[in-house]
């Protein structure tokens, strides 16, 4: 597996997030990129950090993470919910966690 890490705030509107959002059949609205998006716009407060996971071909997993003094936390925040953490193709949840 390979990880592409973003940091631009153009990542919320890449399709390859949306795709693996929709493989996921256990992700939640809170995990869209477009609610991502968002909420960083309104509350989002460190580093942005997006974790693109692949396998020879498009995405099929991804997690947003903020960094803020050192720390580093889902993007999304207890203010807002606690359905936080990456989304997939639940085939490849193992191999894609590791990379």
């Amino acid at each position: 597996m390979h990880v592409e890490w973003r940091d631009d705030e153009d990542v919320f509107d890449d399709p390859a997030w949306a795709r693996a959002w929709r493989l996921d059949p256990e992700a939640t609205i809170f995990h869209r990129p477009s609610f991502l998006g968002r909420y960083r716009e309104a509350l989002g407060r460190g580093r942005l950090a997006v974790a693109l996971v692949g396998d020879q071909g498009p995405p099929v997993a991804a997690c947003a993470f903020e960094i803020e003094d050192e720390v580093l936390r889902f993007l999304g925040g207890f203010e807002a919910t606690d359905y936080e953490g990456p989304v997939g193709d639940p085939a490849v949840r193992r191999s894609a966690a590791a990379a």
